[in-house]
């Protein structure tokens, strides 16, 4: 069945004028993570013209740029440019919870008077490459995983609003005392259920070979050593900012530290292309692609669950396969991963270490 989605879009002046394209805002969003238009371009699979034309085209429509290039120096935002893309992020916080209860609700319509029989839940989860899994291994027992990928912070933030009923996210082994505080910020004990899925191992994936010899995180401030990073927001960049921070190693000496990607395939696609020479992910994403790894933390995997829906069918019957041998086998298969409590209920304090 098709998923319907309800967006909030931008138009300008009254209903017969023109609609912002959409892609647009997205394109803003890709320019100032990544200081080049044909990168943003390229991430949303746009050509180069059609984003040149939407840049240039909203210059006519608003009276104003949003974006300057410069020949040498990339792209950057106009102050207008991030006014937007700051109001735009603000609409959808703000939208994105009422949004979402609409959408369950045309969805259990649709099924209903399609005269199926598929439950549906809501997951918004830290990137793993086993989620994906899961979500097939569901849909063959007739329950329809919705799977969107976002950080762990923001997963849990999602989860508190009401826009997702499932959150993914994943701490260090040993985690900061204020590295907790910002993940207990959006769950609350006496509410919330705590499942663990799996340990898993992060470090640098480097080339084939490792020719640059990077063994360790003060040789990503070496002269000559490019990095790409996670997200802002993200379980595993907050687990190199820790790691950093207890290495006293100033994040501005690492070049490349503000270039990032939002999964652990990206950064490690980066590093198999020679964009980069490192980058920090799951050790899985480096074999994936023949690359070679450097271990530097383990780190545990966790799903959130109102209490309310821990008692429902549908979630009962994802911790079944949670449980069941054929996710613990497929997870099993990666390299760096642990499913020994796959499924098993643990409390928030033994999560959070507090």
């Amino acid at each position: 069945m098709a998923e319907l989605r309800l967006i909030h879009g931008w138009q300008m002046g009254d209903a017969t004028a023109s609609r912002v394209e959409p892609a647009l805002v997205a394109l803003l969003a890709g320019i100032e993570r990544h200081g080049s238009l044909q990168r943003a371009a390229a991430e949303l699979a746009l050509s180069y013209r059609h984003a040149w034309g939407l840049v240039t085209d909203s210059t006519h429509v608003l009276g104003a740029a949003l974006v300057t290039l410069e020949r040498g120096r990339g792209a950057t935002l106009t102050p207008l440019g991030k006014e937007l893309l700051r109001l735009d992020r603000k609409a959808q916080r703000q939208l994105a919870p009422h949004f979402a209860r609409i959408e369950r609700e045309l969805a259990s319509a649709a099924q209903r008077h399609a005269g199926r029989q598929f439950a549906t839940l809501v997951l918004h989860a830290s990137h793993d490459l086993t989620l994906e899994t899961l979500r097939d291994l569901a849909q063959a027992q007739h329950l329809r995983l919705d799977l969107h990928f976002k950080g762990s912070l923001e997963s849990l933030e999602s989860f508190a609003r009401g826009t997702s009923e499932i959150a993914g996210f994943h701490v260090p082994d040993r985690i900061m005392p204020d590295q907790a505080r910002r993940y207990r910020k959006w769950l609350k004990p006496e509410s919330v259920q705590v499942i663990s899925l799996f340990d898993r191992q992060q470090g640098l994936v480097v080339a084939r070979g490792n020719p640059k010899r990077i063994r360790s995180l003060h040789d990503l401030a070496r002269s000559g050593v490019r990095f790409v990073n996670r997200q802002q927001g993200s379980g595993t960049r907050l687990l190199l900012d820790s790691l950093l921070a207890a290495e006293r190693i100033p994040p501005h000496r690492i070049h490349g530290y503000a270039s990032e990607e939002f999964t652990h395939g990206a950064v490690a696609a980066m590093v198999a292309s020679g964009v980069a020479d490192a980058a920090f992910a799951i050790e899985a994403a480096a074999r994936q692609l023949g690359l070679d790894f450097v271990p530097l933390a383990r780190e545990r995997y966790f799903l959130a669950v109102g209490d309310d829906l821990a008692r429902e069918h549908r979630f009962i019957k994802l911790l079944g396969i949670l449980r069941g041998r054929k996710f613990k086998a497929r997870v099993a298969q990666l390299p760096g991963y642990d499913a020994a409590r796959c499924g098993e209920a643990v409390s928030l304090a033994e999560a959070l270490q507090f």
